[in-house]
């Protein structure tokens, strides 16, 4: 093994449990390792695999992952403590006989392999470790006959940070009680919270920047309304009321251009990507920090490569399905300097990118499971002398707030998104944005893009957005489950570059220590905390 690895406190907890469950009380074959996005799930499973082949309990090891980067990451790691090379499989069609011991494919991939991972479970004593376990609902297209596949295996190990499906859906080998919550004996499962992954330095703390907006829409006719969060928009003129009900929802309208408001969000997310640039570490700072967007559409990521360049006056990298040699891309920002990256769905789980700090979140997905997965990319630890901060800047969508809130909180497994029954189906939680128009005419639905009905013939009904008015600002934060009004926030700012001065001028170390209990926009809500303990703390003096 690899003498550098030195393995960090909860991979050696959960090592000891696995290995007790597994072969010390053979009470089970299957283990569930539940930890926080970035905590190091993957250096765990290979150190496990290590000591099984080690102490001759396996012949092989057969790993599941989500994407290609991450095979590659398993295979790296892996090797890096056994010794042993991995044969990637990221696409379907390879022969059996061509093999290595060991394996690493694509949850895609390995759906058309199961009767030869049958095979192979059968022949060896074989360790299958799933990554991101929550893709293995049992009614997914592998799931269905996964448990035949892997059904003799000698032991089976799932690793997850987001352990339950948005769908609802159980996942193979785990059975979920009524309340979502997976019904594993306590012996079988580790969980690493993400309270406890900041507190132990894994990972970093992250601060979400609540961005709302008012959007006023002009029509034909010179009747006009405004769009704003939480508030259903109202449309003057009857003609145009179905088609303002369908594509004037705030959500839906942050995921379309309006430049004036995603450049606010840009310029907030550049402030503090500057701050993370220029600060000291000890001050919070990250030498080589960057910036993502996740983007909704390849169209908006396009959008984003040009507004980026406007404001930057460089442009970013962009990755999408339509980009050739997308993940050499991703390793470029990874190793590199650049400031920005914009995504759509090619940076999400298992996808390191220590450098990452800052994202603007506008995609699609309105699930509690891919926020969090996200959020993940950008709280990994750059190691003991890290204190910087990951920031996310989120449209005011009640979704988004509300995931905001729960991240910090302990809290093992994520219920579904409500599901509303009398939406259409397309419009239910996780799905997106329609990719249909309705004919104002006849009730057709034609493809977007088109500019005429296909049953009808009628033109789409237009109304003009005044841009100028699409404005947006910071709304304050949410902090370490706080709360912070944005008046707060910007006091706590203030206070936070006096504190870094101190630091310099008076008492080194000042800022790191207070840094780590409250970032920066929260500097305002400790001094005031301090200033009533002086108050309080005199009082009860004088009283004595």
């Amino acid at each position: 093994m690899d003498e550098t690895f030195i393995p960090r406190e909860w991979q050696r907890e959960c090592f000891a449990k696995a290995v007790k469950w597994l072969v010390t009380d053979a009470a089970d074959r299957h283990f569930l390792v539940n930890a926080t996005p970035a905590a190091g799930k993957t250096l765990m499973g290979a150190w496990l695999a290590e000591h099984f082949l080690r102490q001759n309990l396996i012949d092989r090891v057969i790993t599941i992952a989500p994407r290609k980067e991450v095979v590659r990451k398993w295979a790296a790691d892996f090797h890096r403590l056994t010794g042993r090379r991995m044969m990637k499989i990221t696409q379907s069609g390879r022969q059996v006989a061509a093999y290595q011991p060991d394996i690493c494919a694509t949850w895609g991939a390995i759906s058309d392999l199961l009767p030869e991972m049958q095979a192979i479970c059968e022949k060896f004593r074989t360790l299958v470790l799933c990554d991101e376990h929550h893709h293995a609902a049992i009614s997914a297209a592998w799931g269905i006959g996964a448990d035949n596949a892997f059904a003799n295996a000698t032991f089976v190990v799932a690793l997850t940070g987001t352990p339950v499906r948005s769908d609802g859906n159980g996942m193979q080998w785990f059975d979920l009680g009524d309340d979502g919550n997976i019904l594993v004996p306590e012996g079988g499962c580790y969980t690493l919270t993400y309270r406890r992954a900041i507190e132990a330095g894994y990972c970093r703390p992250m601060v979400f920047h609540r961005h709302p907006g008012e959007f006023e829409i002009s029509l034909p006719g010179g009747a006009s309304f405004v769009v704003r969060p939480k508030e259903r928009p109202v449309c003057p003129d009857p003609l145009f009321a179905k088609l303002v009900a369908q594509r004037c929802e705030f959500g839906r309208m942050v995921r379309s251009p309006l430049p004036a408001y995603h450049k606010s969000m840009l310029e907030w997310a550049n402030r503090k990507l500057d701050e993370l640039l220029v600060n000291p570490p000890e001050a919070g700072g990250l030498p080589n920090a960057g910036a993502m967007v996740a983007a909704p559409t390849i169209e908006m990521a396009e959008y984003f490569r040009e507004l980026i360049e406007k404001v930057e006056g460089e442009p970013p990298i962009v990755v999408h399905s339509r980009v050739p040699d997308a993940e050499q891309l991703i390793e470029a920002f990874r190793s590199g300097t650049k400031r920005w990256l914009v995504s759509v769905n090619m940076v999400s789980e298992g996808v390191d990118i220590p450098r990452l700090r800052v994202i603007i979140n506008l995609s699609q997905a309105e699930t509690e499971l891919y926020f969090r997965q996200l959020g993940g990319r950008a709280i990994r630890s750059a190691g003991s002398n890290d204190y910087s901060r990951a920031y996310m800047i989120i449209p005011e969508i009640d979704s988004f707030v509300q995931f905001a809130r729960n991240y910090e909180e302990e809290q093992g497994v994520i219920p579904p998104p409500p599901q509303n029954p009398d939406a259409p189906e397309r419009l239910r939680a996780g799905q997106g944005v329609a990719q249909n128009w309705t004919c104002d005419d006849c009730g057709a639905l034609n493809p977007n893009g088109t500019t005429v009905c296909h049953n009808c013939g009628a033109s789409p009904r237009q109304f003009t957005f005044s841009i100028d008015q699409a404005i947006g600002d910071r709304d304050g934060v949410i902090a370490r489950g706080i709360e912070l009004s944005e008046q707060e926030t910007r006091e706590g700012e203030s206070i936070a570059v006096d504190i870094a001065i101190f630091d310099r001028e008076q008492h080194p170390g000042a800022a790191a220590v207070l840094f780590n209990l409250m970032p920066p926009e929260g500097m305002a809500r400790i001094v005031g905390l301090f200033s009533e303990l002086d108050s309080w703390r005199k009082e009860k003096r004088a009283g004595c």
